[in-house]
């Protein structure tokens, strides 16, 4: 997934990080984005595929495997795109 591919760099300096991500988010996510420091993001790269978890006309919710664990995307539809709206860490994950 790009999205995450270009979140996974914490080594970017904070504007090259933000206009990796930026792309692929909705507006208000990527604002959202932009306050964040990148050496603070714990993953540096996926290492599997990721799985649909569930999937509407309009949202699928995308479980991404990264060497910090598994994150959820969330993806809404954006005209004939699909955007990031957010993302975190999966539940079942964190209380492992």
């Amino acid at each position: 997934m790009r999205f995450v591919r270009a979140w996974a760099r914490p080594e970017l300096p904070a504007d090259r990080w933000w206009a990796g991500v930026r792309p692929y988010s909705v507006a208000a996510y990527a604002d959202l984005l932009a306050t964040v420091n990148p050496a603070n993001v714990p993953a540096t790269r996926i290492t599997g595929p990721g799985r649909a978890a569930a999937a509407t006309a309009e949202r699928t919710d995308v479980d991404v495997p990264t060497d910090a664990g598994m994150l959820r995307v969330v993806c809404v539809r954006s005209g004939d795109r699909w955007l990031v709206a957010t993302l975190g860490v999966r539940e079942e994950a964190a209380t492992r």
